[in-house]
């Protein structure tokens, strides 16, 4: 005897033309089978405005890591692409087959506003670092190895908006905003600095631009909700 098949909407209930489910409610094609998230995991787009970025370095005659008191505006850059190699092979002339080659990565910029005190002299310090890297000098104290503290970790969190939770803090700093995206860039270092043009008839406020290179970034995603536990190998547990 064949199985009576109904159709039902897995969120309102009202018949619709998607999953057939039998007569016990099991779906005859599963969710994951479609590739379906739950819709307990579906939220809003993040928005691109509110972001913390953490340059893991410290240069010479710095206090702390250089990203201490840097309020940067505008993160830009933030892309991979893997090259195509065609590869053609004889009896297949209708077809170019297309391997995977090397990935690049784009240059990172950060553009902020110049501010005096803290560590508003961070970004130039570490361009300037550069030199002695060149010259063989090295950049660190006399028991590193020559030229091998240039590079850095930056972290790229964005924040939750609107703020509906705190997250737990690290040191008992006060709440924190929970972080709901991460992207780290690897083995970054600073390749160019620069400044706004100086007008004596404009109306605006001088801007710093600094551009990093690096060798590859992971992006980690939060939770969608505070009451969903993070996964390792892809989200984020914080």
């Amino acid at each position: 005897m064949a199985m009576q098949k109904t159709y039902e909407n897995d969120r309102q209930g009202s018949s619709y033309r998607g999953a057939e489910i039998d007569d016990k409610g099991g779906y005859a094609r599963a969710r994951d089978q479609l590739n379906l998230a739950p819709s307990n995991n579906l939220t809003d787009p993040l928005r691109n405005f509110k972001f913390v970025v953490n340059i893991n370095h410290k240069p010479s005659n710095t206090r702390g890591i250089l990203s201490q008191g840097l309020g940067f505006m505008s993160v830009s850059g933030l892309a991979a692409t893997t090259e195509a190699i065609p590869y053609r092979e004889g009896g297949m002339n209708t077809t170019v087959h297309q391997l995977p080659g090397q990935t690049s990565f784009s240059p990172v910029t950060l553009q902020r506003g110049v501010t005096l005190g803290g560590n508003s002299a961070g970004p130039w310090n570490w361009f300037r670092q550069l030199f002695d890297v060149v010259g063989g000098a090295g950049t660190g104290p006399v028991n590193r190895p020559s030229g091998n503290d240039f590079r850095c970790a930056v972290d790229i969190n964005v924040l939750e908006h609107p703020v509906t939770h705190y997250a737990i803090p690290e040191e008992s700093a006060g709440p924190s905003v929970p972080v709901k995206l991460r992207v780290i860039l690897h083995n970054a270092w600073i390749t160019g600095i620069s400044f706004s043009d100086l007008n004596a008839g404009d109306n605006a406020v001088m801007v710093e631009q600094m551009s990093l290179v690096h060798e590859g970034f992971q992006v980690l995603y939060g939770p969608a909700s505070p009451n969903q536990s993070a996964k390792r190998g892809g989200d984020l547990g914080i």
